[in-house]
């Protein structure tokens, strides 16, 4: 290739990737396409000291402020404050609050509430992160922070928690620590692009029912007995506090599954089904498993929490599961996203409104 020819390409290439990155800005009206991450030491955290707006999957765009170490707070001049006293969160997208402006985060929902103020709350949460590495996350927290908690809460997401953990999923938005992980949109599309390109999306449904689906019953125990293990460690890690809640959310089969039963739908008929799926074409398209594996994997998510709760309960942690609470709602979809499984704004209001119920049970 002669010099003319290659400088021509080179500008062309340039022409595109600044067409391309202009195009997308105004498109997205500078909110980025998705929640970024980034890894250090491989565990993923939110861009540190950021300040950004972002508006994914039918989400409204969403302001996120985060601090020295990535955890989400309230404005900028909270990046550094240490917060005695104060409501911790600790989790994947569950804590995060995808999606959900800051006041209304379940963190700072009790904040509000049970302090006056909706800034007294630390969400150390970011996409991709399992509860094995919130661990070492949360320990180089308090290495910082050496400030004890009103409540530490720690949300375990059993849509892809267990998986993560322990057969690993290649993630969608795989962003390491650089420039353009932050600043650039069209490097955005293109790691979004990238699954669809190379065709690394997997059929397998997320959670831990392709695990479950392999294993035996006494097999099923050891495999909670090492899931349990794990989690106990990472609260254990959390700041101390005087109240330590682990809020169990449940799987979108379990979701799934519970709206079934409530329209009296058979999986069984093909009939039924197909008319539920008309009546709820967001939350199935977004789920895409067969008519068997609903119910099934339902169960295996079903069997799981129980096993997690019966595990945790005698280390003297306070558990929620989510899915018990939801079952009795009618308007289940109002509080779970039905395109993703997860929680909305009346999701976190639930779950804080359980916990304040809980604490006044413990402290009448």
């Amino acid at each position: 290739m002669n010099k003319a020819l290659f400088y021509k390409f080179t500008l062309l290439i340039l022409v595109f990737c600044v067409v391309g990155e202009v195009a997308l800005r105004i498109i997205h009206d500078n909110n980025k396409p998705f929640v970024p991450s980034v890894t250090k030491d491989l565990i993923p955290t939110l861009p540190h000291n950021s300040d950004f707006y972002s508006e994914f999957n039918g989400h409204k765009s969403t302001r996120y402020v985060t601090g020295l170490l990535g955890q989400r707070v309230a404005s900028t001049e909270l990046r550094e404050v240490k917060c005695e006293l104060c409501i911790f969160v600790l989790g994947d997208n569950q804590a995060l609050g995808w999606g959900i402006d800051y006041q209304n985060t379940l963190g700072a929902i009790l904040a509000n509430s049970l302090l006056g103020d909706g800034g007294k709350s630390r969400i150390l949460a970011s996409p991709r992160l399992d509860p094995e590495l919130a661990r070492f996350l949360v320990q180089s927290y308090r290495k910082k922070f050496h400030d004890e908690q009103l409540i530490s809460i720690f949300i375990l997401n059993l849509a892809n928690d267990l998986d993560e953990m322990f057969i690993g999923r290649q993630a969608m938005f795989d962003i390491n620590v650089n420039w353009l992980s932050m600043n650039s949109f069209l490097y955005m599309y293109l790691i979004m692009g990238q699954d669809t390109i190379f065709n690394r999306v997997s059929s397998i449904p997320m959670g831990a029912t392709p695990i479950f689906s392999a294993l035996n019953a006494d097999e099923h125990e050891n495999f909670i007995y090492n899931a349990v293990s794990s989690i106990t460690k990472t609260v254990h890690s959390m700041p101390q506090a005087k109240n330590n809640i682990i809020v169990i959310t449940p799987s979108s089969e379990q979701l799934l599954y519970s709206i079934y039963k409530k329209l009296n739908i058979n999986l069984n008929s093909k009939a039924d089904y197909l008319k539920g799926r008309n009546n709820n074409s967001d939350i199935l398209t977004a789920n895409r498993q067969s008519i068997g594996n609903i119910k099934r994997s339902a169960e295996i998510m079903e069997k799981v929490e129980k096993l997690i709760e019966q595990q945790l309960r005698p280390k003297g942690f306070q558990v929620i599961r989510l899915s018990k609470h939801l079952h009795e709602r009618e308007d289940l979809v109002k509080y779970i996203n039905a395109s993703n499984s997860h929680l909305t704004e009346r999701g976190n209001a639930l779950i804080a409104n359980i916990i304040q119920q809980l604490l006044r049970s413990h402290n009448p």
